[in-house]
C-alpha cells in the first residue's frame, strides 16, 4: 500500500512539475502586446516574409500545447497589387512538449481557417510566391532566450475555406477558387500526402496527389516532387514530375497526360468554346523555365486519329517564336471536331435593284499584327472521311510578325497529285492572300465524292492555278477575287464508261478567269464524240452567282469542227 502510495505521490510531483515547466516556458506568450513582435519576428524568419499577426493570441496549456493566432497576414512585395499575398481569419499551430521544454517550438499540426492566397506575376517577369530567407536568426525574443520556430517537419496541415486568386501580368482580373478543405499527411521527412477538393470557374474538381512539403514551395531551392491526379468534368490530369530546383530559371519538369469523353469539357475549366468530339488523350514531357516552354514526346489521340511529333516555345524580346513537327498516321476528319457553321447564300439587304445598289466602303483598319512567330512541319500519312482514303498531306508553315507562308504544301490522293504555297500579306488594312498550285492525274470524279457531291461521272485533270484576294469574310474575298485556271488534259464521261472505250468528252484545253471580282469567263477546246469543238461561256461575278435571289447572266458561245 506504501508503495503504491509513493508511486502516487511521485507521478504527482511529476505532474505538478511538467506544469511549472510549461507555465515558465509559455507564461510570457499570455503578455501579448510584449510578445506579438517577437513572435511576427520569428514567423517572419521562417517564412522570407513579413508575418502580421493583428489579432488575438491565446495559449492552451496541455500536453500538446496549442497557439492560436487571429488575423494573419504575410507581406506582399511593393510592386504587386495587393498588400499582402496570404492572409487568414485563424491560425492554430499544436507543438511537441518535448522540444518545447528545451525552448525550441517544433510544429506538430497547423490548423488555417478562412484562408486567402494571392498569386500575382508582373510585366518584368517578376512574381510574388517565390520568398527568399531573411538574414535575422529565427528568435523569438530576448526575454525568451534561443527560444526558436522550427518549419513543419512532421506534421498534419489542414486548411478550411481556402480562397486562392491568381493575377497573370497580361490581364487585369483576378482567376479564383475556391477549396473548402486541404488535407496535407506526412508520409516521410520529404513527401507528404494532399487532398482538396474545390470549385474553379463553377466547374468541381478533386486533387490527390504526392508533393513536398508546404513551406518549401516558397523557396524552391531543392526540386518539389509532384505526383498525383487531377480529376474535374469527366476530364482527368496524371501529372508527375517536379517544380523548382538550384536552377532559378528553371520552373518545372512534368509529364502530364490528360484524357476524357469529349474536348467540350474543357471549356469552363480553360474557358474556350471546343465543340464535342470523340473521347480523347493529350500527353506530353513538359519543360517550362524563364527561356521558354519545350513539350517532347507530345502525342494526342482523338477518336481514332492519332498526332505525335514535338513544339517548342522561346521567349525573345518582345515575342514568342514556337518551332515544332507534328505526324499523323492517321487523321480521320470524322473524329475532328469542325464548328457547327452551315454555309449559306449571301443575302442582300438592300431593297434597291440590283443596279441601283451602292456597294458600302469596307472598313479600313489598322494592318494585323500577328503576336507570335512559328515555324512548323505538319505531316498526314493518312487522311480519312469515314471510309474514303483522301490521301497524305505534307506542309511547312511559317508565320511572322507581318506574314503567313504555308510553303511547300503537297498532297498525294485520288490518283494524283497537287503542290502548291499560300501566302498571306499582312501589311495592308485588308489581308492579301495569293495561292499558287499545280495539280496532276487527279481523279477530280472521286474528289467530287469524297467531298460529298455525288455526280455520276468519271475522268482525270491536269492543271494549275493561281489565285489573290483581299480581305477575311465571303463578301471581301469574293469582290477582290482574282483567279487564272489553266488545265490540260481533262476527260469527262460517267461512271459506267467501259476501260476499253473512249471517254466522250475530252479537252485539249480549259481555262476559267476573274479579274477583281469580274465576270466569271470559261473558256475551252476539245473533242465530243470525235467531233472538235471549241466554247467558251460568260456568266456573273463570284458576288452575284453567291448572292441569294439574284439572276445570273449567262452567254455561250460554241463553235463545232473548228
Amino acid at each position: 500500500m506504501r508503495c503504491r502510495f509513493l508511486w502516487f505521490g511521485l507521478g504527482s510531483v511529476f505532474v505538478i512539475g511538467v506544469f511549472i515547466a510549461l507555465a515558465y516556458i509559455l507564461f510570457p506568450f499570455y503578455k501579448e502586446d510584449v510578445y506579438r513582435e517577437s513572435l511576427e519576428a520569428g514567423f517572419s524568419a521562417a517564412m522570407g516574409r513579413t508575418v502580421k499577426l493583428s489579432g488575438p493570441i491565446s495559449l492552451t496549456f496541455s500536453l500538446h500545447p496549442r497557439l492560436v493566432l487571429e488575423n494573419v497576414s504575410v507581406s506582399n512585395p511593393p510592386w504587386a497589387s495587393h498588400e499582402h499575398v496570404f492572409r487568414a481569419d485563424r491560425l492554430e499551430i499544436e507543438v511537441l512538449l518535448g522540444p518545447l521544454l528545451q525552448r525550441r517550438l517544433e510544429i506538430e499540426d497547423i490548423v488555417l481557417d478562412g484562408a486567402n492566397l494571392f498569386l500575382e506575376e508582373s510585366s518584368e517577369g517578376l512574381n510574388n510566391w517565390n520568398m527568399g530567407k531573411e538574414d535575422t536568426p529565427s528568435i523569438w525574443s530576448n526575454a525568451a532566450p534561443h527560444l526558436s520556430i522550427e518549419p513543419l517537419e512532421s506534421g498534419m496541415l489542414t486548411i478550411h475555406d481556402l480562397r486562392i486568386a491568381y493575377q497573370s501580368h497580361q490581364s487585369d482580373a483576378f482567376h479564383e477558387m475556391t477549396i473548402p478543405k486541404v488535407s496535407v499527411v506526412p508520409v516521410d521527412e520529404r513527401l507528404r500526402n494532399i487532398s482538396l477538393a474545390g470549385e474553379f470557374r463553377d466547374v468541381p474538381f478533386g486533387v490527390e496527389f504526392k508533393g513536398g512539403r508546404i513551406l518549401d514551395l516558397f523557396d524552391l531551392a531543392k526540386a518539389w516532387p509532384i505526383d498525383g491526379v487531377l480529376s474535374a468534368n469527366g476530364t482527368s490530369a496524371v501529372v508527375t514530375g517536379s517544380a523548382g530546383g538550384p536552377d532559378p530559371a528553371h520552373i518545372f519538369d512534368l509529364r502530364i497526360q490528360i484524357k476524357g469523353d469529349r474536348l467540350s469539357a474543357l471549356n469552363e475549366i480553360l474557358m474556350t468554346n471546343l465543340p464535342d468530339s470523340a473521347p480523347f488523350m493529350i500527353a506530353s514531357d513538359v519543360v517550362l523555365n524563364s527561356q521558354g516552354l519545350d513539350l517532347s514526346d507530345l502525342r494526342v489521340r482523338l477518336g481514332t486519329s492519332e498526332i505525335a511529333g514535338q513544339l517548342t516555345m522561346q521567349n525573345r524580346d518582345d515575342r514568342q517564336m514556337w518551332k515544332g513537327q507534328l505526324t499523323a498516321g492517321t487523321l480521320q476528319l470524322h473524329d475532328v471536331p469542325f464548328p457547327s457553321h452551315k454555309a449559306g447564300p449571301i443575302h442582300e439587304t438592300s431593297s434597291k435593284p440590283a443596279h441601283e445598289t451602292v456597294a458600302k466602303p469596307a472598313l479600313v483598319g489598322l494592318p494585323v499584327s500577328l503576336p507570335v512567330d512559328a515555324d512548323l512541319e505538319i505531316t498526314v500519312n493518312k487522311g480519312l472521311v469515314g471510309k474514303t482514303e483522301l490521301g497524305s498531306v505534307s506542309l511547312t508553315a511559317s508565320v511572322r510578325k507581318d506574314h503567313v507562308q504555308i510553303s511547300p504544301v503537297r498532297i498525294e490522293g485520288f490518283g494524283g497529285t497537287l503542290e502548291g504555297r499560300l501566302q498571306v500579306d499582312l501589311t495592308t488594312p485588308q489581308p492579301t492572300s495569293t495561292l499558287e498550285a499545280t495539280v496532276t492525274s487527279l481523279h477530280y470524279a472521286d474528289a467530287l465524292r469524297a467531298a460529298g457531291i455525288a455526280m455520276d461521272i468519271d475522268g482525270v485533270t491536269d492543271g494549275d492555278v493561281s489565285a489573290t484576294w483581299n480581305g477575311v469574310s465571303w463578301p471581301e474575298i469574293l469582290k477582290s477575287l482574282t483567279v487564272n485556271l489553266q488545265t490540260g488534259h481533262t476527260t469527262f464521261g460517267n461512271s459506267a464508261s467501259r476501260a476499253e472505250a473512249p471517254l466522250p468528252l475530252v479537252l485539249h484545253e480549259g481555262s476559267l478567269g476573274v479579274s477583281n471580282g469580274g465576270p466569271v469567263t470559261i473558256l475551252a477546246k476539245g473533242r465530243y464524240r470525235e467531233q472538235v469543238f471549241a466554247a467558251k461561256l460568260l456568266t456573273g461575278s463570284p458576288i452575284d452567282l453567291a448572292m441569294a435571289g439574284r439572276a445570273w447572266p449567262v452567254s455561250f458561245t460554241a463553235q463545232a469542227g473548228g
